[in-house]
């Protein structure tokens, strides 16, 4: 499957997209965009990228390592991303308005989760677990074809008090901003978004890792990741300085990651105003 057949879908899958409108979309800004949702969770993938349009350089792929990527990566993620924006091409990207996503009803799919298209852009990601794979393929594709994303923090949930405490030591300047029912404290990043460290005292909670992005409508992002894994996100009236709402993915290795939305960017160093949390 992943020899000569592999070669000829990639080989024909441009021929399938002559004659589509073309809707060319920034590919650089969109990998680079994946580049930075990785790193700042202290991950990386390959991402692959690509505009569906007539015989132009802007219909053909482009991909790369995203994140924290180490010396000469060992693994097949290249190979298999490439394959899954194939069949993401195989259902022309998208482009009648209609989300895509990997895998296919072909004989060519793997059957991995990871690509997705819409309005004749593909974002494919590979080397995660593969719901975390397609994770960040649909908030890179949200990104390009929707609404510009912000992210604000990436926020790591311990489990106990203890592993909240080590993890506030081990990085200077951290300031705590306690919300109604938990511990927080923020770090301020080399890059251009915080680092959020939480503890929920009194609840039992698995560790567990999110990202919160600003957006013009956080209700409508939300639902469109919670839709594309058939579930609805968790909502609630946010307070000052919180996001709306979250969706939660567990990938098949157990690890469960997040993702959160508020409509206005929070200056945490502009803002010491602490409520009074005690545990």
């Amino acid at each position: 499957m992943l020899g000569g057949e592999f070669y000829s879908i990639i080989s024909v899958i441009f021929a399938n997209s002559q004659g589509a409108t073309p809707m060319y979309y920034d590919l650089s800004n969109a990998h680079a965009f994946a580049a930075n949702v990785c790193s700042a969770m202290e991950l990386y993938t390959y991402t692959a990228v690509c505009n569906i349009g007539p015989n132009s350089i802007e219909s053909l792929p482009y991909g790369n390592w995203a994140g924290n990527v180490p010396e000469n990566p060992k693994t097949s993620s290249p190979m298999l991303a490439y394959h899954k924006m194939g069949e993401m091409v195989l259902m022309h990207g998208g482009e009648d308005g209609v989300l895509v996503m990997s895998p296919i009803d072909n004989k060519y799919s793997l059957g991995l989760m990871g690509g997705v298209g819409l309005h004749g852009f593909i974002v494919a990601v590979s080397k995660l677990a593969g719901e975390h794979d397609k994770l960040i393929a649909l908030i890179t594709l949200y990104h390009t074809v929707q609404q510009r994303l912000k992210l604000h923090h990436v926020g790591y949930r311990y489990p106990d008090l203890d592993s909240y405490k080590l993890a506030n030591s081990q990085t200077f300047g951290g300031m705590e901003r306690p919300a109604e029912d938990h511990l927080r404290t923020y770090f301020k990043t080399s890059s251009w978004h915080y680092r959020e460290n939480q503890y929920f005292p009194g609840e039992k909670l698995e560790l567990a890792r999110h990202w919160d992005f600003v957006t013009d409508d956080p209700g409508h992002f939300l639902r469109f990741i919670a839709r594309a894994y058939g579930q609805e996100p968790a909502t609630w009236e946010p307070g000052e300085n919180d996001p709306v709402g979250v969706v939660w993915i567990r990938g098949e290795d157990g690890q469960l990651y997040g993702v959160m939305a508020r409509s206005n960017w929070w200056t945490v160093e502009g803002d010491e105003k602490q409520l009074p949390l005690h545990v």
